[in-house]
C-alpha cells in the first residue's frame, strides 16, 4: 500500500548538508576532533529552562520539554495518513467538491475495462459517523485513491491512501479508525491506550502507525528538534542504518571532489546509545563552513526497533541548529557545542512509552440525565448510555462510556445501499443517538488505580503494554 503524507516544517539541506548531514552519519571512522562523552554538564541557563516543563503526547509515547516549547506536528499515520484541520468542519462540502473535480479529471484516462475493475470510482460515500464523507478516485487505474473527511466537533481530519487494490476493502479500516477518533487538546494526555495525533486521539492497535513532532525552543529559535516513531511491519528498516549511510555519503563526497570538506566536520559524539527501550546509533557533529552554509550542529539518534510491535517502533531523533526558513546552516547557531549536547541529552532521555500515571486529570462534569449525544461526538459524562436504534442486539443497546471517549457506533445486520452491494451482509456500523440513563457509580482518579489493576488492564487491552 502506498500512502500520501503531508510534511510540516521539514528542514531542507544545503549542498554541504547533503555531503555531511546527520541523516548520512553513522559510526564511521573516529575523528580526533571528538569532544563529547556520554553525557554533558548542564549550564545554569539550560537548568533554568527546565525548571518548568510540560509533557507532550505523540503516538503512544511522551517526551518532556521546557514549558514554552512550541510543538509542531508532522506526518501521522493510523492505518492511512491522517491530517488535522482545526475549525474547518463547515468546509467539508468545499473539500468534497474540490476532490471530485480532481477525480473527474482523471476519468478521461480510463477505458471501459479499467472502470469496470474499479466500481467505486467517482463515488462519494457516507462514512460510519454522521457527516463523514469518503471520496473514491484512482490515479494509477489499478487501485483506489481514497480520501475520508471525518468531522470531530468543530474540526475535521483527512484520512487518505493513494493506492489500494479494490479487494482490500480499505474503507472499512478507515471507518474503524473514524469511529474511535476523538478530539484532544494540546495539553491532554489520555489515560486509555491509543495513539496521540495533532488535535485528536485514536484508541486501539493498528497495522500502520506513525507519529512525528518538531520542537521549537523559545531560547534557541534556530534550533529544530524532530522525533519520528514509525511502527515496523514484518521487517526492520536497514536503509536508515547510520553506518551504511555514513559510508555512502563519504564515498559520494570523495567522488564529487568534496572529500576535504567532508573530513573537516567536527565530531562531538559518536556512540551506541540506549534511550529507554531503544538501542541505537548516536552521532553528533558540527558541519564545516562551506560557501553560503555556516558551521552548524547536526545530531541524530536512530534505532530500528522491533518488528510488528507498536510499543517498540523505529525511532529517529534529529537536532539541527542555524536554521532559518527551514534551511540548515543558514545563520550562525545561537547555541554552543556544549549547550547543544546538553540540550539534546536533557530532552531525548525523557522519551518513553506513555503510562497511565501520565494522564491529565479528567474535568468534572455535571451533565443531566437524559442528555442526548450523537455517534462521533465526545462523551460529556461517564455513565450508562442507551440507544433506541432498531435491529441492534440487547447487549449492544446499553453502553458504559467514559467522559472524553468518542460516542460509539452500533452494529446492525441490516444491509443497506452501496454497502450491501459491495461489502456483503456482514454487521454494519450505524451512527445513532445515545441518551444518558445512569451515572457511573465509581470513576477512579489515575493516582488511585492500584498496581495490580494497572497490570491486568494492560494485559487485557494491549497484551502487557499500555500506551
Amino acid at each position: 500500500m502506498i500512502m500520501t503524507v503531508v510534511s510540516k516544517g521539514c528542514v531542507q539541506p544545503l549542498l554541504i548538508a547533503f555531503l555531511v548531514s546527520i541523516y548520512t552519519a553513522g559510526c564511521g571512522r573516529t575523528s580526533p576532533n571528538v569532544i563529547g562523552g556520554n553525557m554533558t554538564e548542564n549550564s545554569p541557563h539550560l537548568m533554568s529552562m527546565f525548571n518548568k516543563t510540560k509533557t507532550i503526547c505523540f503516538g503512544r509515547f511522551v517526551v518532556k520539554v521546557p514549558l514554552d516549547t512550541a510543538v509542531v506536528y508532522g506526518p501521522a499515520e493510523v492505518e492511512s495518513s491522517i491530517e488535522y484541520r482545526e475549525g474547518e468542519v463547515e468546509k467539508i462540502g468545499e473539500y468534497v467538491s474540490a476532490r471530485m473535480e480532481e477525480v473527474e479529471k482523471d476519468r478521461k484516462f480510463f477505458n471501459r475495462d479499467s472502470l469496470s475493475s474499479l466500481p467505486l470510482f467517482g463515488q462519494v460515500i457516507d462514512g460510519a459517523i454522521p457527516g463523514q464523507k469518503i471520496i473514491v478516485g484512482s490515479r494509477d487505474r489499478v487501485g483506489y485513491q481514497i480520501l475520508s473527511i471525518v468531522p470531530v466537533e468543530k474540526d475535521i481530519f483527512f484520512q487518505e491512501v493513494t493506492s489500494v487494490l479494490p479487494d482490500d476493502n480499505f474503507i472499512n479500516r478507515m471507518n474503524q479508525v473514524a469511529t474511535v477518533l476523538r478530539s484532544r487538546k494540546a495539553d491532554e494526555i489520555p489515560a486509555e491506550p491509543g495513539v496521540c495525533i495533532e488535535g485528536g486521539y485514536i484508541t486501539g492497535k493498528y497495522e500502520y502507525e506513525r507519529a512525528t513532532i518538531g520542537l521549537r525552543l523559545n531560547e534557541y529559535p534556530d534550533v529544530h528538534i524532530s522525533i519520528d516513531v514509525h511502527k515496523n511491519l514484518a521487517f526492520l528498516n536497514n536503509e536508515s542504518n547510520p553506518k551504511i549511510l555514513h559510508e555512502q555519503a563519504q564515498a559520494k563526497a570523495e567522488a564529487a571532489g568534496f572529500g576535504a570538506v567532508f573530513s573537516r566536520r567536527k565530531i562531538l559524539r559518536e556512540q551506541v546509545r540506549q534511550i529507554g527501550n531503544w538501542a541505537g546509533q548516536e552521532m553528533a557533529f558540527r558541519t564545516p563552513t562551506y560557501k553560503r552554509a555556516v558551521s552548524a550542529h547536526e545530531f541524530r539518534f536512530y534505532s530500528p526497533g522491533s518488528v510488528n510491535d507498536p510499543f517498540h517502533p523505529q525511532l529517529d531523533i534529529r537536532l539541527d541548529s542555524g536554521v532559518k526558513d527551514n534551511a540548515r546552516g543558514a545563520i550562525s547557531p545561537s547555541i554552543t557545542d556544549e549547550e547543544a549536547l546538553a540540550l539534546w541529552d536533557m530532552i531525548i532521555k525523557t522519551i518513553r512509552l506513555r503510562e497511565p500515571s501520565d494522564a491529565t486529570p479528567a474535568k468534572v462534569s455535571n451533565v443531566p440525565l437524559a442528555t442526548q449525544v450523537d455517534t462521533g461526538k465526545t462523551c460529556p459524562e461517564s455513565g450508562w448510555w442507551e440507544t433506541a436504534q432498531r435491529d441492534v442486539a440487547d447487549s449492544d443497546r446499553r453502553r458504559l462510556v467514559r467522559a472524553g471517549d468518542v460516542m460509539p457506533v452500533v452494529f446492525t445486520s441490516t444491509s443497506i445501499g452501496i454497502w450491501s452491494k459491495f461489502f456483503g451482509k456482514s454487521p454494519l456500523p450505524i451512527a445513532t443517538t445515545w441518551r444518558l440513563v445512569a451515572y457511573d457509580d465509581y470513576s477512579p482518579k489515575v493516582d488511585e488505580v492500584t498496581e495490580s489493576t494497572n497490570h491486568l488492564s494492560q494485559i487485557d487491552v494491549n497484551g502487557g503494554n499500555h500506551a
